[in-house]
């Protein structure tokens, strides 16, 4: 689904990186661990239900929670690699990791059943660095841009006389 999107009511296929994006940014009130603010996007008003929004963006902030979370399992987790100068991560999957695969997992099949049929795409927040979740409109294109050219003889910024 990475390549092209198609919504449901139409034949219309934009390539995901031509859509139109909108980004929910991190929340750091509660400091470094990984949040996402749950407030509505102004963008997705009309296109799903704000319910729906505030229930999925409070999942994916509960997985990052149970991920990060520190117990036995990853104490245990984080001797092991140290004795094993981390050898262990070749043969054993971290809580983490595990945590993360079903954050891809449940993102993938709220995209399938609710998204994807509204025209949105939801981005695993992992492919953008944790730094936003990227929400696509799928039957939207970008506005473009107009090109920039800049001159290779003339200097972008005039030295100070």
């Amino acid at each position: 689904m990475t390549d092209m999107a198609a919504s449901g009511s139409g034949d219309m296929r934009i390539p995901l990186t031509q859509c139109r994006k909108a980004f929910v940014q991190r929340d750091y009130s509660r400091g470094l661990a990984v949040r996402f603010m749950t407030d509505f996007p102004e963008e997705l008003q009309g296109k799903i239900d704000p319910m729906v929004w505030q229930k999925t963006i409070t999942n994916v902030n509960r997985f990052f929670d149970e991920a990060e979370t520190v117990g036995g399992r990853s104490v245990f987790e984080t001797l092991a690699g140290c004795f094993s100068c981390y050898m262990t991560q070749f043969c054993m999957t971290s809580q983490y990791q595990k945590k993360l695969m079903a954050l891809a997992k449940f993102l993938e099949e709220q995209n399938k059943s609710i998204y994807i049929p509204s025209g949105l795409f939801v981005t695993d927040p992992m492919e953008r660095g944790l730094r936003v979740i990227e929400i696509s409109f799928l039957t939207e294109a970008a506005p473009t841009r107009p090109q920039t050219t800049y001159s290779v003889t003339q200097p972008m910024l005039e030295p100070e006389r």
